[in-house]
C-alpha cells in the first residue's frame, strides 16, 4: 500500500472539516449555503457552484503545509 501524501484528510479531519463548514455563514450574495453541499455520512461536498469554490479555495490553501503551498505556486 502506498504511503498517503502529508495533504490527504484521514476520515476524522474530514469530518471536522464538514463540520466546520456547516457552521460556517457567509455574507449575503457572498457564496450560496455550504452546509446544504456537505454530506457528512457520506464524507462528501455536493452541488457547489463555482463561486462557491472561489470563495473556499484561499482558506482552503491557507491550510495546505509549506512545501505543498510552494509546489503550487511554484
Amino acid at each position: 500500500m502506498k504511503p498517503k501524501t502529508n495533504f490527504v484528510l484521514s476520515k476524522e479531519q474530514k469530518s471536522v472539516v464538514f463540520k466546520w463548514i456547516t457552521n460556517l455563514r457567509m455574507f449575503d450574495a457572498y457564496a450560496s449555503n455550504l452546509h446544504r453541499c456537505v454530506n457528512i455520512e457520506q464524507g462528501r461536498m455536493i452541488g457547489m457552484k463555482s463561486h462557491d469554490c472561489q470563495q473556499l479555495l484561499p482558506i482552503a490553501f491557507s491550510a495546505l503545509p509549506n512545501q505543498v503551498w510552494k509546489s503550487i505556486v511554484e
